[in-house]
């Protein structure tokens, strides 16, 4: 009886442990064999929680001759197309120093204003992280790009910089939004479904795909709209993911 009652015991503390999050998801028939394999949930929320690779991924790349792309669009009352711009870019380096050399960009409506400064608060941000006007040094992957970069948005960049690469985290000195952009804290469970599957990236590369997507009935509530996070099966590390962002609330962020 006293065996039975410890091994009961431990059995509910290990089920305590894991998380709202983790006792949420929704796993397919593949996962579901993984998990009696060995696979553990909340471990692989942990690290998803911890990874780093897509900064560390930008942070080595800025420093290399690459191409630039990106597209925005700009949204109003009743979520009416009011603007939108294509870029091009190049950016070049010779090794002590790099720079944006454009190639290409596409206007419609409103994006600029009469001294060709972005309308938006946030495509002036994104210019700054990816569409730089100045020459900047080539300086190791340690070193922040809002230290970099000669910009008074330095505060910005860094949050924006956060919800770009480390998309579900707290961002602190935020008020009222920061905390809603923890996904993973248990408060936020009332507010999305989350499924593990397991998939082929390109017919290719063996995934773990973690996915969020704010319930029914959600409201404006969620900063996150969806997520989804590709994580190589047999590396375990994150190299591809896709964002969708309470635009309302990033610009909230960015003030």
């Amino acid at each position: 009886m006293r065996i039975l009652l410890i091994v009961l015991f431990q059995l509910l503390l290990s089920i305590s442990s894991f998380s709202q999050v983790a006792k949420s998801v929704v796993l397919d028939s593949v996962m579901v064999q993984a998990v009696k394999r060995g696979f553990d949930v909340n471990d692989f929320i942990d690290m998803m929680k911890s990874d780093t690779s897509f900064l560390t991924g930008f942070r080595n790349v800025r420093n290399a001759p690459h191409d630039v792309k990106g597209f925005m669009t700009v949204y109003g009352r009743k979520k009416k197309i009011i603007a939108t711009r294509y870029r091009h870019a190049l950016q070049v380096t010779d090794g002590n120093k790099r720079w944006i050399k454009m190639v290409e960009e596409n206007v419609t409506g409103k994006f600029y204003n009469r001294k060709e400064e972005a309308e938006t608060y946030t495509a002036e941000i994104f210019d700054d992280i990816f569409f730089f006007k100045d020459t900047l040094p080539v300086l190791p992957s340690s070193v922040s790009i809002s230290s970099a970069t000669n910009t008074n948005n330095s505060s910005n960049i860094n949050k924006l910089k956060k919800l770009i690469f480390n998309p579900g985290a707290e961002i602190e000195g935020v008020p009222l939004i920061g905390k809603r952009l923890a996904i993973f804290d248990d408060e936020m469970v009332a507010y999305y479904d989350y499924t593990i599957v397991a998939s082929n990236f390109k017919d290719s590369i063996s995934c773990y795909v973690f996915s969020c997507k704010e319930k029914v009935g959600a409201g404006d509530y969620p900063v996150l709209k969806s997520l989804s996070t590709w994580f190589d099966r047999k590396l375990l590390i994150l190299f591809t993911g896709n964002t969708d962002i309470n635009t309302v609330a990033c610009y909230s962020i960015l003030m």
